[in-house]
């Protein structure tokens, strides 16, 4: 299988995986990104290597982020989404169809738009803050049953934002009258007021160990306050050119980020002020901010219709969000730190996977801008707070795969079933290859030849045993020729040969995705190699829809694999999740590097 461009596959890179497997049998082995490194694997040759180098020669890994002109891919698919496909054909110019979470409550009280919601630490209560420009109100709900337990009344302004204390037993509050107020979460008797300067406080949150309270204006002045006593600890001049949009306070307490309409983010240290980190991406105001709980990452909302995911300690941008058409008013993480969501001035909440980028639901029911959301402490359910004047809770649970079904089915394979063709060991040649396939094929009932809505063509790769690797000889005899002690790392890291055994069919394509493809799916041309690209001049007077599409990363390709399962009605593939590559009911996903290689020999 020699291809025009390195392809990605769903494998993490963690060569000391072959390492560990010597004389052991591999059967359907994967290993997810996250716990080998924070790199990825690709797999064969581009266009200026030789078919020598395609099959087991070039094992390479990258970041998730990196684009280049020679990455591209080929999408697998499994026999049951094939099936289902059949049965449920989809036209090409069929609309792309959303997931939508359940709602479970809608929450009617306040007298305008709600601004801000959040859950208290034990999930069984919600807060919500609105108020216009004379009056403004807090009120606290039964998280379960959606009744109003409290009103909280003495703000002379709207109500712009709202937190519980670590403990549950306090809650803040930021107005625009230019006062932050904490009050007792039970009775709701109000216990102190903090007063800053003459402006409107916008945003207001709590560090972990609930000692200490940040508070924001939109002239760029932070203050950080002892929430037992009141007092002023800190004041941060953040310096931004434009008004302040958002504030954020990591967890354990140690950074602030705040964010502007100058379309920066900026992090700071939260003890002595010092400026850390100036991010730069966004081509739109930044409205909101959130610290993943870990601390590690910092999520970006803006009005450029984006969120983008950063590395707080290098500044490096790792993901971006793409699907809300319109502003992005609102993003939080969830406890676990696996789920983000986004709250958008197109009337919809929307849910991500927080380290693929993958998005896995949409909320529609608002008939207003959605200004905030807020996740339950485990994760199951979702606040949305609009300007239509309600609060609705959702259940999002259904992002969530069945671990049943995700289990390693390694554990339980033992023998082929007795009425299945024999398995397909190779070495083969291309004859006894094609009976492989014919004979699959009429067992499971499907074609061997499979073409999807868009025009993508699939062949089906059966099950079967064969040597994954190459032999130290022949690694050896590859490394005299290679000066580079990188590249030598890579060819040492495809030993020891091994035996795999794939248990499952599945379907990849014949050919790259290309560029044709990658742009009805997500309306993007990246492509380097391209008559509109930068390398235009190398495919002059080319008709290149049909090349690869190059210079895509592999989150790119997460983001095209879910958009295509989502046109077709198939459930998103979870980039992430190690043993889902085995999920019945999962779309489009990249091959395991197994698969790969097996299908070099099928």
């Amino acid at each position: 299988m020699h291809g025009n461009v390195w392809e990605w596959c769903l494998d993490g890179w963690n060569p000391s995986a072959y390492q560990a497997i010597r004389d052991e049998i591999a059967v359907d082995p994967l290993t997810p990104w996250n716990l080998g490194s924070n790199r990825v694997v690709g797999r064969g040759a581009h266009f200026y290597y030789g078919p020598g180098n395609g099959r087991s020669a070039r094992r390479g890994n990258a970041p998730q982020t990196l684009r280049y002109l020679d990455n591209g891919f080929r999408a697998a698919l499994s026999v049951e989404a094939v099936k289902f496909a059949l049965e449920n054909p989809v036209q090409a110019e069929a609309p792309l169809v959303e997931k939508n979470a359940k709602e479970l409550l809608i929450l009617k009280g306040h007298m305008g738009a709600v601004t801000s919601v959040a859950f208290s630490p034990d999930g069984k209560r919600l807060a919500s803050a609105s108020g216009d420009a004379r009056n403004g109100e807090v009120k606290v709900w039964d998280a379960t049953t959606g009744h109003e337990t409290l009103t909280l009344k003495g703000h002379t302004s709207q109500v712009k934002s709202v937190a519980f204390s670590p403990d549950g037993k306090r809650l803040a509050s930021a107005s625009g009258d230019s006062t932050v107020k904490l009050w007792d979460a039970i009775s709701g008797q109000e216990t102190l007021t903090l007063k800053g300067n003459q402006l409107p406080i916008d945003s207001v949150a709590f560090c972990l160990d609930g000692k200490r309270l940040a508070s924001s204006t939109n002239d760029g002045t932070v203050k950080v306050w002892d929430a037992a006593s009141g007092q002023e600890l800190l004041t941060l001049m953040t310096g931004h050119s434009a008004t302040l949009l958002s504030m954020a306070f990591s967890q354990d307490g140690k950074r602030l980020a705040t964010s502007s309409l100058d379309k920066t983010v900026k992090v700071w240290d939260a003890t002595n002020g010092q400026e850390l980190l100036t991010l730069n991406g966004q081509t739109n105001g930044v409205i909101s901010l959130a610290f993943s709980p870990d601390g590690k990452r910092l999520a970006s909302a803006s009005a450029d219709r984006t969120l983008k995911v950063w590395d707080v300690t290098s500044g490096q941008e790792t993901l971006k969000l793409k699907g809300h058409t319109g502003a992005i008013r609102s993003v939080a993480y969830s406890a676990d730190g696996k789920w983000l969501a986004s709250a958008s001035s197109d009337q919809t909440a929307k849910v991500w996977d927080a380290t693929s980028g993958q998005e896995t639901l949409t909320l529609k029911g608002h008939t207003g801008y959605v200004l905030s959301v807020a996740f339950s402490p485990d994760g199951k359910r979702l606040a949305s707070a609009s300007l239509d004047g309600t609060v609705k809770v959702w259940d999002v649970t259904p992002r969530h795969e069945d671990d049943k079904d995700r289990k390693n089915a390694a554990q339980d394979w033992k023998v082929w079933p007795k009425d299945s063709p024999p398995p397909a060991i190779a070495p083969f040649d291309a004859a006894q290859a094609k009976q492989h396939q014919e004979a699959w094929a009429k067992h499971l009932g499907v074609p061997v030849e499979y073409t999807n809505s868009i025009g993508m063509k699939f062949r089906l790769i059966p099950p079967g045993e064969f040597l994954m690797g190459a032999t130290s000889k022949v690694i050896e005899g590859m490394i005299t020729e290679s000066t580079s002690a990188e590249y030598q790392a890579k060819l040492r890291s495809q030993t020891p040969q091994h035996k795999v055994i794939l248990t499952q069919p599945i379907y990849l394509g014949v050919h790259e995705v290309t560029q044709g493809n990658y742009e009805t799916v997500t309306g993007n041309k990246p492509s380097h190699f391209a008559a509109t690209g930068t390398g235009r001049e190398a495919v002059k007077d080319l008709e290149t829809t049909r090349h690869p599409v190059d210079s895509v990363s592999w989150n790119d390709v997460a983001e095209f694999c879910a958009k295509l399962s989502e046109r077709e009605k198939l459930s998103p593939f979870n980039f992430m999740s190690g043993a889902a590559a085995r999920s019945a009911n999962a779309g489009y996903r990249l091959p395991t590097e197994a698969e790969w290689e097996r299908a070099c020999r099928a």
